[in-house]
């Protein structure tokens, strides 16, 4: 009977997917079993092409340095064609750029297949000593749907079966895919009676642009130049379509070598080198499907294939890889549910199906059959740029891909697709450097803050509440922090700032962009960055690359795989709403719109405390000495004499500006801007009152609603207190006592714009009373704001808050 080895991934076949998932394994420290039917590490590879999004996944990694050292840089591509005059001759009728200017700030490289999958080797053994198992021919696989381990694969090397049951399973074992076949999946598509041939050689030869990357469309047949690594090697790659009729199983190595010849008719060529060559039908299919229960998930050629001439084949399969990689990791970790690894089956599917349609179009680019002139070659040729660079794909709406409709916040940022990068320089030294090369593949998250001009007080003041906020207990980044971790160690931040930097000090930056972390628990300056002129004079201009406002600013949510999507900047950033205020949560024009009486708006937040005062310890009475709790005690705010009504008292509050999204943000922006808190809810309509604004041509009606609401800094310092909806969870009572485990002190913390206010209290029901009724009373109120406070206090007794 075999034996059975356990693991939580085994991964059938090490090429590009297969690698470039492991690769994220081992980045998390999680070891996984790879089998692979060679019986070493490949050492000549078929595919070289590796477009701008892989050069950009390998910087992430860090290996971009080794992979542009060692690679040929696509910079060129010419274009040749017949010339028309019946000889046979061929004319350059063209040059472009090989990517697009602004596209990616990675180059198109070519590098041998079996040096990519060395790079991904030597990453794997330094992130946690991962290995290749090779000489393993994978003979079934199975989908048990019980236990821990319920997928079991039939292995056998050197005449020995083995078992192996793993949580999931990576079916990444080629186009003629042993586990595919398994599970019963097809692949669905067809094959042309076109057939290419390629060939890598050393050519000696006059033709002129044998360095470049070159297109020859001719009357004897195309030819598709791509120059091979290795400058003093000259090693080279042909492409070359053969004669109508050929099958590829009858081709050799003399009939490509001939077909050269006929197409470069006018030139010399002769081939003193054949590194390897091959003849190949094309064909464009996909498997029917791409998983089994969610335990088995198909990636690279075992899901899609095509033709080799756009060089997407190897880059699409890592790409696979790569974004199965990362959620394995996060489902093995607990830092999400299984389901997260649907999401691969709904991005990836869509990727290899939108590859099978453009290959169809690229190949028919290409061929003889095809009816363009130079020109629209070329144009189509130039068009397709996007999408041969790997900057196309796109995902649909998923848990982790959602498009909350704001476009208009940066225009080029396109959720669910890659997030486009240019150069900053970073605050703490001045150093020019691509955004991008914050994303690392570590399997963080990323909020970006793209903070705007912070010459614009309304955006310093943003940046404040969403830097409080980021910094509180509250955040996601203290609630999903790994354990043990530092702040940052699951969800970092990043601040992109607009303008001169040297006009931002960095104590005007908020904490939470330069936490504490490491080994010697310093500070971190290496996250913020200014979208400003270097000392060399170059300017990325970042925000007008990514379409982003700095009058506004926004919030970009960016994924362990650098895919993002958009958020509005806020100062509430974040706060929920009991359901039955959901009228006041829609868009302010549409409220306005609702309400066409009133010229103006005006929001309040009323804040309670039972703790704001240290000796409110409570009462005692009774023959058992039982303590009443401490009263309720109201924030109150005293205007500045200056001011009009200069000395009365209000709650936090004040006009909301066309600027707000809701009339919501508004209260929580003017509680932030009044008195430094943050609302983290809001629990009750207290009232609505109008009044009257004298204008010299007309009467402006007011009015102002004024919400009982929670802040985040009232946040109990021990959880486990019970939380019902629409209460005070800072003030909640249980059974006649003060909640054990409140946080003390957030009340005193309270900060004033001395513009506007000169001092708070936090006061009583009947100190209240008293202002309003005696006039020796020391809280004196005015617009009637003394009996919406008072209703407040009434309506906290009525919900049982009091006792």
């Amino acid at each position: 009977m075999p034996s059975t080895t356990q693991t939580d991934v085994l991964i059938c076949g090490s090429g590009s997917a297969g690698l470039s998932a492991a690769t994220w394994l081992a980045r998390y420290g999680i070891p996984c079993k790879i089998l692979e039917r060679r019986p070493g590490p490949m050492t000549m590879g078929q595919a070289d092409g590796v477009q701008c999004r892989t050069v950009e996944i390998f910087e992430s990694f860090g290996m971009g340095e080794e992979l542009l050292r060692e690679a040929y840089h696509v910079l060129e591509v010419a274009f040749w064609a017949d010339d028309g005059t019946g000889s046979g001759r061929v004319v350059r009728s063209g040059r472009a750029a090989d990517v697009q200017p602004g596209l990616s700030h990675c180059p198109h490289v070519i590098l041998n297949q079996a040096r990519i999958n060395g790079l991904f080797i030597e990453a794997m053994r330094k992130f946690n000593g991962q290995e290749i198992e090779y000489g393993w021919d994978v003979k079934g696989v199975q989908v048990l749907g019980e236990g821990e381990y319920p997928v079991k694969v039939t292995a056998e090397k050197a005449g020995k079966e083995q078992s192996f049951e793993a949580k999931y399973v990576l079916a990444c074992d080629g186009a003629h895919s042993t586990v595919r076949k398994a599970l019963g999946y097809n692949m669905i598509g067809d094959s042309s009676d076109a057939v290419w041939g390629v060939m890598d050689m050393v050519p000696r030869t006059n033709f002129p642009d044998i360095r470049k990357k070159v297109s020859i469309r001719s009357k004897a047949g195309n030819l598709l130049i791509i120059p091979r690594e290795g400058e003093n090697r000259n090693l080279t790659r042909f492409y070359i379509e053969l004669p109508a009729g050929t099958r590829a199983k009858d081709v050799k190595l003399e009939d490509l070598q001939q077909a050269s010849r006929n197409i470069l008719s006018q030139y010399e060529v002769d081939f003193t080198e054949t590194v390897w060559w091959s003849a190949y039908a094309i064909g464009q299919r996909h498997a029917d499907f791409f998983h089994k229960d969610y335990r088995v998930f198909l990636g690279g050629d075992a899901c899609h294939t095509h033709s080799p001439k756009a060089g997407q084949g190897m880059n699409v399969s890592l790409q696979d890889g790569y974004n199965m990689g990362w959620k394995l990791a996060h489902v093995l970790k607990g830092l999400a549910p299984p389901s997260l690894l649907e999401t691969y089956v709904l991005e990836r599917q869509k990727v290899a199906i939108d590859l099978i349609n453009f290959d169809r179009y690229f190949s028919k680019l290409f061929s003889t059959k095809g009816n363009a002139s130079p020109e629209e070659f070329q144009e189509g040729f130039v068009k397709s740029g996007k999408y041969t660079a790997g900057l196309t794909a796109k995902y649909d709406e998923s848990p982790i891909t959602t498009d909350l409709g704001l476009s208009d916040l940066a225009k080029n940022i396109i959720v669910g697709m890659r997030l486009p990068s240019s150069q900053v320089v970073r605050h703490c030294d001045s150093k020019p450097v691509q955004l991008a090369t914050s994303f690392k593949s570590d399997g963080r998250w990323r909020v970006m803050v793209f903070a705007g001009d912070l010459g614009i007080p309304q955006n310093k003041t943003r940046l404040d509440a969403i830097g409080a906020y980021l910094g509180s207990n509250e955040s996601p980044l203290q609630t999903f922090r790994l354990n043990g971790g530092d702040s940052d160690s699951l969800i970092e931040p990043i601040l992109v700032g607009y303008g001169p930097r040297h006009n931002v000090e960095l104590e005007q930056i908020p904490p939470a962009f330069y936490p504490i972390t490491g080994k010697n628990q310093i500070k971190d300056l290496h996250k913020i960055f200014f979208d400003d002129e270097a000392y060399n004079k170059t300017h990325g201009h970042l925000y007008e690359h990514l379409g982003i406002n700095p009058q506004n600013g926004v919030i970009v949510i960016v994924r362990p795989d650098q895919s993002g999507k958009a958020f509005r900047m806020s100062s509430k950033f974040n706060y929920t709403v009991a359901p039955h205020l959901e009228e006041f949560a829609v868009p302010f024009p549409t409220f306005r719109a609702a309400n066409p009486n009133y010229a103006h708006f005006v929001g309040g937040g009323l804040i309670f405390s039972r703790t704001a005062v240290p000796e409110d310890q409570g009462i005692k009475n009774g023959a058992e000495g039982e303590k009443t709790p401490p009263p309720f005690r109201l924030l109150l705010l005293q205007r500045a004499f200056e001011d009009s009504y200069g000395g009365h008292w209000e709650g936090p509050g004040g006009s909301c500006d066309p600027e707000d999204e809701t009339l919501l943000d508004g209260v929580a922006r003017e509680v932030f801007e009044e008195a430094g808190l943050r609302v983290s809810r809001f629990v009750e309509l207290v009232g609505k009152d109008e009044w009257a604004k004298l204008r010299s041509d007309r009467v402006d009606i007011v009015a102002k609603y004024t919400f009982l609401v929670e802040v985040h800094e009232a946040k109990p310092a021990v959880s486990g207190g019970d939380h019902d909806e629409g209460r005070l969870p800072a003030n909640k009572l249980g059974n006649g006592t003060v909640v054990p485990g409140l946080e003390r002190g957030w009340e005193h913390r309270i900060k004033l714009d001395p513009a506007e206010h000169r001092a708070f209290e936090w006061v009583t029901e009947e100190e209240i009373r008293q202002g309003e009724e005696d006039s020796e009373g020391k809280f004196k109120s005015f617009a009637g704001q003394g009996k919406t406070m008072l209703d407040a206090f009434q309506m906290l007794r009525e919900r049982s808050l009091l006792a």
